[in-house]
């Protein structure tokens, strides 16, 4: 995925990240998000497609939520969106 992606997080998800924060010791936020891909990736449930709406300061660019792992995190979310029925992302 391009460097140039940017993760934008809703005021909920920074509520909640700033709960595990307080409770986990993790101390930065791609840490959380990269449990929260993990964690969401394994629950067979299919995720629920909404928009969300991105109303918090908290950004994160796919190099620095990914880390060296980048192309490994990209191609579970393809897997999944396959074993899912749908269409995997596509970069900009």
């Amino acid at each position: 995925m391009p460097s140039e992606i940017t993760i934008r997080l809703s005021q909920s998800a920074k509520d909640q990240l700033a709960w595990l924060k307080r409770h986990t010791g993790l101390t930065q936020w791609n840490e959380l998000c990269r449990w929260a891909l993990a964690l969401s990736l394994r629950d067979p449930s299919t995720p629920l497609v909404r928009d969300i709406i991105t109303d918090s300061n908290v950004e994160i660019a796919w190099k620095t939520f990914a880390g060296p792992h980048g192309d490994i995190y990209l191609s579970l979310l393809k897997q999944r969106c396959v074993a899912d029925g749908r269409s995997p992302p596509t970069p900009p």
